[in-house]
């Protein structure tokens, strides 16, 4: 099956989503504090990094959608509600889901061809 790239490079989308989860911590610290540094409020700390958090998000949802993975749902429901830290873990083994469901095909497709194996397949299912 033939897999699709990122909408855009690892080595920026990653840095990128790593950014958004520092100022969302930073953020709210500063929230919980009552800090603020002139303009750098924890109101545009947040901000920014709701910007960073849900372009993230979007690409790997994008990413996951267009590409053969096993278990998508499993990848795009936490995505959902735990956003950022599955996004930069999805981002950090990507290379290995999708080799994963590429090399499960292979396996599937050379065995099929051999006849000994779909009567035993046959077999056991029926």
């Amino acid at each position: 099956m033939k897999t699709h790239h990122l909408l855009i490079p690892k080595n920026i989308i990653l840095p990128i989503s790593i950014l958004g989860f520092i100022f969302t911590v930073i953020g709210t610290l500063l929230k919980l504090s009552h800090w603020s540094f002139g303009i750098f409020t924890p109101n545009l700390v947040l901000s920014i990094s709701m910007v960073f958090l849900l372009f993230a998000i979007f690409v790997v949802l994008l990413d996951i959608i267009k590409n053969p993975i096993k278990n998508k749902f499993l990848w795009i429901i936490p995505l959902l509600f735990v956003g950022n830290i599955v996004a930069m873990i999805y981002l950090m083994n990507r290379e290995a889901h999708l080799t994963q469901i590429t090399q499960l095909k292979f396996f599937e497709i050379s065995l099929w061809g051999n006849p000994k194996f779909r009567r035993t397949i046959f077999c056991v299912f029926w």
